[in-house]
């Protein structure tokens, strides 16, 4: 990568595809290892850029679209299934890093030059 300003963009890009990936492996084998392989990308995801919290949003919907199950219902079960784990991972990052850093941008007061 030419630019180091754009590495986060790579790392986000690649996380992302491996969430999927994941929860594609998920949704054809039913192994809960996987869920716990996407939870894990999407929490890197998410530390490497702020804008991967989309994340489990895209991977509810990719559930949702490439489940075998034959009806909606079901289908949203499958969303719902992968949602879970990943907005559990993703809120307790958040929450480290709000606890950590002081704030949701790491600006937890007074900034002294």
């Amino acid at each position: 990568m030419p630019a180091i300003a754009r590495r986060p963009d790579l790392l986000f890009g690649l996380f992302a595809q491996l969430t999927l990936l994941s929860v594609f492996w998920f949704l054809r084998e039913r192994r809960p290892t996987s869920l716990i392989l996407a939870s894990a990308f999407c929490v890197l995801g998410i530390a490497s850029k702020d804008s991967a919290v989309a994340i489990p949003a895209i991977a509810v919907a990719f559930a949702i679209c490439f489940s075998a199950e034959p009806t909606l219902r079901a289908r949203v079960g499958d969303g719902v299934r992968v949602a879970a784990p990943l907005l559990l991972a993703a809120a307790l990052y958040i929450a480290i890093r709000v606890w950590v850093l002081g704030g949701i941008g790491g600006y937890g007061g007074n900034l002294e030059l």
